[in-house]
């Protein structure tokens, strides 16, 4: 499996399966539809309290955002830049 540009993330340790994992996460939202957390489990086969851990993790690097009133989570419009971005802007 291919991991996806945005689940590298510096707050913490990237090991192998956090990665594989918020790969799919990541592979399932979209910046224009909300997801409830017990959908995505149902998309991936992950336990609904791992993909939260998940979720939370990537909402801290602004890289998913999260509807408070229903509980929904979907790509933020402006993620987190990759790294021949950030090269590029220093």
């Amino acid at each position: 499996m291919i991991i996806h540009r945005l689940a590298y993330l510096s707050r913490i340790r990237n090991v192998k399966p956090g990665l594989l994992t918020r790969s799919l996460i990541l592979d399932n939202l979209t910046t224009d539809t909300w997801k409830s957390t017990s959908k995505i489990a149902k998309e991936i086969p992950v336990s609904t309290n791992t993909i939260t851990y998940h979720l939370r993790n990537l909402e801290r690097e602004n890289v998913v955002e999260r509807n408070q009133k229903n509980r929904q989570w979907r790509l933020t419009v402006s993620p987190q830049l990759d790294l021949s971005e950030f090269i590029n802007q220093v």
